[in-house]
């Protein structure tokens, strides 16, 4: 972590939004969706992200699971130019 201007401590995490929602989606058993996607969400993740795209040299600090998600959020930093050393991929949990 040489040259890092900013260190984000904290949450990587996967939000599912789905959409449209209707006001009654709870009084209904079935709803079709149009649009199902996966973002990265989560204090530290969205600041990190924040940070690296105004020119920072960032880090991410955190831990998430050996899964699907994981790898979601391991491939988002990379995308993002965030340092990721410290980002400890776990197979004892879930993202």
């Amino acid at each position: 972590m040489e040259n890092i201007e900013v260190i984000c401590i904290g949450a990587a995490i996967v939000d599912i939004p789905l959409q449209p929602v209707s006001k009654n989606i709870f009084d209904v058993d079935s709803y079709p969706l149009e649009r199902i996607a996966m973002t990265t969400g989560g204090d530290a993740i969205n600041d990190a992200t924040i940070f690296s795209r105004l020119g920072h040299r960032t880090a991410l600090i955190s831990r998430v699971g050996d899964d699907a998600p994981g790898h979601f959020i391991v491939d988002h930093c990379r995308r993002e130019n965030i340092d990721i050393q410290s980002l400890k991929q776990d197979a004892d949990i879930d993202t």
